[in-house]
């Protein structure tokens, strides 16, 4: 394995482990309860570093439970500055 094979693994893992910390259904269900008593329509859930969550594992398995339960589900971008450098971010919005 060539050592740019073995950052583009290592930068994969990662990305899944992040997405599957901050796709944790149970704690976004939490927090989206809690909107929904305050009579929102909707949760946003920013995730904090500009990365693209959606391909995924952790993505799939999160959307396909989320709209199971009857949620709907839309990312909006959104730009950050980090280190002086405009970047994508991006925000979850859930839906009922």
């Amino acid at each position: 394995m060539s050592k740019a094979e073995a950052f583009r693994q290592l930068s994969a893992t990662a990305l899944e482990d992040y997405a599957r910390g901050v796709l944790d259904a149970k704690t976004i269900l939490d927090e989206a309860a809690t909107s929904a008593a305050q009579g929102e329509s909707m949760h946003a859930v920013a995730i904090d570093r500009p990365l693209d969550l959606t391909q995924t594992e952790a993505w799939k398995e999160f959307a396909a439970t989320m709209q199971k339960l009857g949620f709907s589900l839309e990312w909006a971008k959104r730009s950050t500055i980090i280190g002086a450098v405009e970047k994508t971010a991006w925000t979850l919005l859930v839906r009922w």
